[in-house]
């Protein structure tokens, strides 16, 4: 039984012991259980032990994270840890909820997920927050995109759309737009190569999301306090 866990996850060197008990308690049930059938119950306490074991480390995590923090910096707030869409356990957000001040995500897409968010929101009972989130187009050369809109323009009206959205919605304190400067025409790190920037790659601006940043900043706060209905006109595409 220990080697079914250890090719299951060899995280689970520690605690074998309760597999090894469970599979005990399977075979006093009889002798009447096929071999696969043993096999078929042995592997599903596994993968819930291994389930357990996730939670308990995302848990233990976000608490070392939250007293590393406190003990260098007592007066800030907590962040979370911008939890990647495709990596939302909801066990993972309740940890990242009772040891931040905020729960933070990534989220590259046209707009907000409201049904999504709102069913974030009512796991961590925390403010939320964006920690990336953008557009971008294929008309300055460069090759990767996340969100793809069909020119700078695009861009500009993608800015308008998901910023004023997001403030929209009540629990939300704020979003960071990635990034300030396009990425390089040879790539970053990772062979990513955006054209993402409010300025180019010689920090020239982008007049129109320039424009586009100024115009929903000066009513973000009247969009947040819902006294000023958010941009509608989705980005083209």
């Amino acid at each position: 039984t220990s080697g079914i866990l250890s090719e299951l996850d060899p995280a689970l060197a520690g605690i074998t012991g309760r597999f090894n008990q469970a599979a005990v308690g399977v075979r006093l049930l009889g002798t009447s259980l096929s071999g696969p059938m043993i096999l078929g119950i042995a592997t599903a306490v596994a993968s819930l032990l291994i389930y357990l074991k996730k939670i308990t480390d995302a848990t233990e995590q976000q608490a070392k994270f939250n007293l590393a923090i406190r003990a260098a910096d007592p007066n800030h707030l907590v962040l979370g840890s911008r939890l990647n869409q495709g990596a939302r356990p909801d066990d993972v957000i309740a940890a990242c909820a009772r040891h931040s001040e905020v729960v933070s995500f990534n989220h590259y897409d046209i707009e907000p997920w409201r049904g999504e968010f709102d069913r974030y929101f009512a796991l961590a009972r925390k403010p939320c927050f964006i920690g990336e989130y953008g557009h971008n187009s294929l008309d300055r050369g460069l090759l990767t995109a996340a969100v793809p809109v069909a020119d700078q323009r695009a861009r500009a009206a993608g800015y308008r759309y998901y910023t004023e959205r997001l403030a929209s919605i009540p629990y939300f304190v704020g979003g960071h737009f990635f990034q300030y400067l396009d990425e390089p025409v040879t790539g970053r790190f990772d062979r990513e190569t955006a054209f993402n920037g409010f300025v180019d790659i010689t920090d020239q601006p982008y007049p129109l999301m320039v424009a586009a940043a100024r115009a929903s900043h000066g009513r973000i706060f009247d969009v947040h306090a819902g006294t000023a209905r958010p941009y509608s006109a989705p980005p083209a595409l």
